[in-house]
């Protein structure tokens, strides 16, 4: 969850930069369905259960679309845009 700091809950907009979502140990399950490798990183794209979302892995992984994988947000990666 996230929260405004308000005491009343309210919807909010959150914006993600390209490294919030990375491939991790754990976290939201999804499946990989593009993977272009630059020099320090992976940048993917991964079909999670409502959306596609674009995420990084390290350099040295070896995904490829159809595989299977968990991504975990980076709070610094995030954004409250309203």
């Amino acid at each position: 969850p996230v929260h405004s700091g308000s005491s009343d809950p309210q919807r909010v907009r959150l914006g993600l930069r390209p490294h919030a979502l990375r491939v991790a140990a754990s976290g939201v399950d999804g499946e990989v369905v593009a993977a272009v490798h630059r020099r320090e990183h992976v940048r993917l794209v991964v079909r999670l259960t409502e959306s596609t979302v674009d995420a990084v892995a390290p350099a040295a992984s070896d995904l490829r679309a159809g595989d299977s994988g968990k991504l975990e947000l980076d709070p610094d990666g995030v954004a409250l845009v309203g």
